[in-house]
C-alpha cells in the first residue's frame, strides 16, 4: 500500500513513513546552511520546485524558516524571496513604545 502513514505498534498511534518527510528535512537542512530561493534549493537538492515551495510553506508555518530578504533571483532576474533556517539571519521585530495614556496625560 502506498499510504503516508503506517501503524508502528499497539502503543503508538501512527508513524510517518521516512520517505514522506525526507524531502522536507533536506529542504530544512539546505536553508540551515544557505540563504536562498526556492529555485536555488530545487537546483541544489534535485527536489522538484513545486515540492520545495510546499515544504517552504510548511516550514514557515512551523516557524523553522523565514524570509530574510527579497531581491532579484540570480537565475531569473525576477524578484524572489530568500529564505533561511538560521535564526541569526532572521529579521528582528521592531518594537515601538506605545503610550498607555496618550500625550500630556499622566
Amino acid at each position: 500500500s502506498n499510504t503516508l502513514y503506517t501503524k508502528n505498534n499497539a502503543s503508538a498511534k501512527f508513524q510517518i513513513i521516512p520517505v514522506a518527510h525526507k524531502d522536507v528535512a533536506i529542504v530544512l537542512d539546505y536553508f540551515r546552511c544557505i540563504s536562498g530561493t526556492s529555485l536555488d534549493c530545487s537546483l541544489s537538492t534535485g527536489i522538484l520546485r513545486n515540492s520545495v515551495t510546499f515544504h517552504i510553506d510548511t516550514l514557515q508555518k512551523l516557524g523553522l524558516i523565514q524570509v530574510v530578504k527579497i531581491a532579484p533571483d540570480k537565475h531569473t532576474g525576477y524578484k524572489a524571496k530568500y529564505y533561511s533556517a538560521d535564526p541569526a539571519r532572521w529579521q528582528k521585530p521592531k518594537f515601538v513604545q506605545l503610550s498607555l495614556f496618550g500625550e500630556g496625560n499622566l
